[in-house]
């Protein structure tokens, strides 16, 4: 059996977002979306990104990543923790995490109330 990547739920989720934010109905037209970008965070070291959305808001934009997990097991705390460093480390605006598996609540509701608000 071939061994899971997470590479298909990397792709799935990308096309959902195409699909949701180049929509007549979003009004986000103009989103740049790529899967597997590499960005360089503030030390200089480069960051591997699942997915990252580039959302035109009016002179600037909103930039998204989104962490895909696809293993078989619940994510937790400590997923959600090196989510939130790697944003901080390349300045997203926002932060998604998708699993195949449930997430852990607690871990949610602990980064919601970190985060400040954007």
């Amino acid at each position: 059996m071939a061994k899971n990547d997470g590479k298909q739920l990397e792709k799935l989720t990308e096309e959902i977002y195409k699909a949701l934010l180049n929509s007549p109905l979003h009004g986000a037209r103009g989103a740049k979306i790529k899967r597997d970008e590499k960005i360089e965070s503030v030390d200089g070291a480069k960051r591997q990104i699942d997915v990252s959305i580039r959302t035109p808001l009016g002179p600037s934009e909103i930039f998204t990543i989104v962490e895909c997990k696809d293993h078989g097991r619940k994510v937790g705390v400590e997923e959600i923790d090196k989510l939130h460093s790697k944003g901080m480390d390349i300045g997203a605006h926002k932060l998604v995490m998708v699993s195949r598996l449930a997430l852990v609540l607690a871990c949610c509701l602990k980064e919601a109330a970190e985060c400040p608000a954007t």
